[in-house]
């Protein structure tokens, strides 16, 4: 396995070969003991090549639940580039190792890049969702949950971090979390307003429900979608009619949440419509 390894990593190193998706899988399961040489190795690549192992990487891993890349994906969260940082980030979807906490938090505080910023925030929902159900230390849960609250109240900061920051925290039962979805419902810009119904669907709260039975009748295809897929997270059978509507609606989007969404719900009403 060692062995088979080093040759990896040297035809890794060697950028005149195309990667071959088979050789990767040795990478998987890698022992942080084989780190300083990946290290080695990786800081001599091309951020062309990093950035194409690091795809090949996440695609295998959502291809497969065969394989793990976690201690790879966890080296790439410190590169100098931002799409493998990126990259790092996406590929770590489904660690819910505490130690992640740490680092995400750091870079939704200071990555430089807006995007990488974001995908921390979005990855650190899972989290404040773990600690709401006592599946982590309060204390943990508590601290993604702060970084998120200071990245959406730092008024200098981006839109899409703020929204990804917002969808996040969305999970916490802190009572103070609900009048931020309802502030950012009726903000001006609707792509807040969009991460706003996502929120109501994050935070099993049915006090949203006239709202976005509201927002299934809305001439944005992307409020319309938003507010079907929270009408299934929520179970609203009172959605069901509006929902039922959106099966024939013109944008493909919002007619599959329609159809996700009443299955979450059921109900004899919606096993008829499905039917």
């Amino acid at each position: 396995m060692i062995q088979e390894l080093s040759r990896i990593l040297r035809c890794l190193a060697d950028e005149s070969k195309p990667l071959k998706m088979a050789t990767l899988y040795i990478l998987s399961d890698m022992d942080r003991e084989h780190l300083p040489e990946l290290e080695a190795i990786w800081d001599g690549l091309s951020v062309k090549r990093k950035r194409a192992v690091l795809r090949a990487l996440v695609e295998l891993t959502e291809a497969t639940v065969e394989v793990d890349f976690t201690t790879l994906f966890r080296f790439c969260l410190d590169d100098e580039d931002a799409e493998v940082r990126l990259l790092a980030i996406e590929g770590l979807w489904e660690d819910e190792d505490t130690w992640l906490v740490g680092p995400l938090v750091r870079l939704l505080r200071n990555d430089p890049q807006p995007a990488v910023r974001a995908a921390a925030a979005a990855s650190l929902g899972r989290f404040v969702l773990l600690g709401e159900l006592g599946e982590i230390s309060a204390s943990i849960g508590a601290l993604a949950e702060q970084a998120l609250l200071e990245a959406y109240f730092t008024p200098e900061e981006v839109l899409e971090v703020r929204r990804r920051a917002l969808e996040s925290v969305a999970y916490s039962g802190e009572a103070g979390v609900t009048d931020l979805i309802e502030e950012a419902y009726y903000e001006g810009d609707e792509r807040m307003r969009v991460s706003a119904l996502f929120a109501m669907g994050r935070s099993a709260d049915r006090r949203w429900r006239s709202i976005l039975i509201h927002e299934l009748r809305s001439p944005s295809p992307a409020m319309r979608y938003e507010a079907a897929v929270a009408c299934g997270e929520l179970e609203l059978r009172e959605a069901v009619r509006e929902l039922s509507r959106l099966i024939d609606d013109g944008d493909t989007e919002v007619r599959d949440a329609a159809i996700e969404a009443l299955g979450k719900i059921g109900g004899a009403e919606a096993l008829r419509i499905l039917e």
